[in-house]
């Protein structure tokens, strides 16, 4: 191994030592990696997929809320045309 590696401000000079540290920087590596392969980039793929589908979605039931609200106070006035008739003239004899 033709690497140079200091610790606490000392060379270390032991093969056995450096090979160890070698080997756990790349471990070190390998788990950042994996942490953030398998844990942040999904969340952000999660994250990004909802808010397209949010994008999506939020139009589409503008869009059909919109008639959909227009009949439906029709069909609850006629609903409730009989009652508020009712209502009046129980009023008027009172």
């Amino acid at each position: 191994m033709g690497s140079r590696i200091v610790f606490c401000n000392r060379e270390v000079t032991n093969p056995v030592a450096k090979a160890l540290i070698c080997i756990l920087a790349i471990v070190i590596v390998a788990l950042v990696l994996g942490l953030v392969m398998f844990v942040v980039l999904p969340l952000v793929g999660v994250t990004i997929a909802f808010s397209v589908g949010l994008a999506i979605l939020i139009p589409i039931a503008v869009i059909l809320a919109i008639p959909l609200l227009m009949a439906g106070g029709t069909v609850l006035g006629l609903i409730l045309a009989p009652f508020v008739a009712l209502v009046k003239a129980i009023r008027r004899r009172s």
